[in-house]
């Protein structure tokens, strides 16, 4: 069995330079970059849900917001059960309000949740 999946969701920021992700986290996950909502998206369609998430907030002009892909993430898994599976989440966001916003919507999933 593989590494577990640190999936990173961000624009611009490449989290194989090392910069962004500990050297640690680099070697202990597998990681996968999604650069905007439909990649996100994209990438639920084909694989599992990863161990870990990391969001940006701010897409890009073309693309949804982090927080639109923290949205429906959280509906796809309250609808098809898998809510109890979500994985830890990060918001590595520079947008103070963007961050606000994710973690405002992700406390409300985990209570709706009930985890």
């Amino acid at each position: 069995m593989g590494k577990p999946v640190f999936l990173w969701l961000d624009d611009l920021r490449n989290p194989y330079l090392g910069v962004h992700l500990k050297r640690s986290v680099l070697d202990e996950f597998e990681v996968r970059w999604v650069r905007t909502f439909d990649e996100f998206g994209a990438y639920f369609e084909v694989h599992p849900l990863p161990a870990f998430l990391s969001f940006d907030h701010d897409l890009g002009e073309e693309s949804l917001s982090g927080l639109d892909c923290l949205k429906h993430l959280t509906a796809k898994c309250m609808d098809d059960g898998s809510s109890s599976e979500f994985p830890e989440v990060a918001f590595h966001t520079a947008n103070p309000v963007g961050k606000e916003a994710l973690r405002a919507v992700y406390s409300s999933f985990l209570k709706v949740a009930d985890r």
